[in-house]
């Protein structure tokens, strides 16, 4: 079986830090980043099988991230996350989920919840 690549983009370290260890040691090969536009490069680059995003950053919002990963390979599995539920009418977590997002979490985010859904997307 070759292993899974999952690309994990968040401008919070300490987040970013707790899901690469806990996805790397689930076997996963992870990729990492920062910053939306970096992370859109690398998976340019060399696509992976899953991306999980913030959707707030200062680069550019997840949002916009998912739609220019769509542009790319309109079947990409990407999970959604973010500290702010909703505001003014405005809900982030399910707008990312219309948009096409597997499914959007509330940070902070139960890591095995998240490999749940990241494994059944890979099924």
């Amino acid at each position: 079986m070759d292993t899974k690549r999952i690309l994990l983009i968040d401008d919070d370290q300490i987040s970013l830090q707790l899901l690469t260890s806990f996805f790397s040691r689930q076997g996963y090969e992870v990729l990492c980043s920062t910053s939306a536009n970096q992370a859109l490069a690398a998976y340019k680059g060399r696509p992976t099988d899953v991306v999980v995003t913030d959707i707030f950053m200062p680069d550019m919002d997840g949002l916009d991230l998912m739609r220019s990963l769509q542009a790319v390979n309109p079947k990409v599995k990407v999970f959604t996350m973010s500290a702010v539920h909703a505001s003014k009418n405005f809900d982030h977590l399910a707008i990312s989920e219309k948009m096409g997002c597997l499914k959007a979490f509330t940070k902070p985010v139960n890591p095995n919840e998240l490999l749940t859904y990241v494994q059944q997307a890979l099924a």
